[in-house]
């Protein structure tokens, strides 16, 4: 058995050093910003397809799928997220659930 409760995501990390950073000109940094915001896209695009492939085969190999009420997940986990809120602030926990929706 498996359920779909979309509680983890998995994603690819860019890291630069601040100090190498600050040593590239405004258009080399703008062209890695634009190829960051590229490449987020076709990750994402590449993990969906991936998931879907996997999900197909194990489907077919008999593996019960469910997907479950993400509403019941939440409400029951409200508390927690106004816990979150309240120790690190209403910005961050906005970003939060906006990329939950996605």
């Amino acid at each position: 058995h498996l359920a779909l409760t979309g509680h983890i995501w998995g994603s690819a990390v860019l890291t630069i050093a601040t100090d190498t950073w600050n040593k590239l000109t405004t258009q080399q940094q703008d062209i890695i910003s634009k190829a960051a915001e590229d490449w987020k896209l076709k990750e994402r695009a590449m993990i969906a397809e991936s998931d879907d492939a996997l999900l197909n085969q194990m489907r077919e190999a008999g593996i019960q799928v469910t997907e479950p009420d993400p509403v019941q997940f939440r409400d029951a986990v409200q508390s927690v997220w106004d816990d979150y809120e309240d120790s690190f602030g209403t910005d961050l926990m906005d970003l939060v659930r906006e990329y939950s929706q996605s």
